[in-house]
């Protein structure tokens, strides 16, 4: 059996960072939740879309005679840049979603493992009832 993670997290700590994932959020108000269907709907916009939209919005931006509606132009521009600060939080929050699922993958087999070994170990001393190990 190997250790490799040792680590605890406070519960002073444990606050700390719940505390931090709220600031995110507060940070975020305007965020959504969208359904299936509608996710599914929608168009995607990706980085390899990202400068067809960029060039659009210039090309709209210099004629005049290409108008989608009032203000949408700039409210398109707008969205461009929070899709674009968004990305950035969320490749982010990405890489640390990964570091988390693997460290808690870690820490339960590590605990599966020594828990499995004291069970097998205690293989003659079983309660007759529950079948569970009882200390011999």
């Amino acid at each position: 059996m190997n250790n490799r993670i040792d680590a605890e997290i406070s519960p002073a700590a444990l606050n700390s960072i719940q505390q931090g994932l709220d600031a995110i959020k507060n940070g975020l108000p305007f965020l959504v939740k969208l359904a299936d269907d509608e996710r599914k709907a929608m168009a995607l916009m990706d980085d390899g879309r990202r400068p067809f939209v960029e060039k659009s919005f210039e090309l709209g931006a210099r004629n005049a005679s290409i108008d989608p509606g009032p203000g949408l132009i700039d409210a398109g521009k707008k969205d461009l840049d929070l899709f674009i600060a968004l990305n950035s939080i969320k490749v982010d929050l990405e890489q640390l979603i990964e570091m988390v699922r693997d460290t808690k993958q870690l820490a339960g087999a590590e605990a599966f493992e020594t828990a499995r070994f004291i069970y097998e170990s205690s293989n003659g001393c079983k309660n007759e009832r529950t079948r569970l190990p009882i200390p011999c």
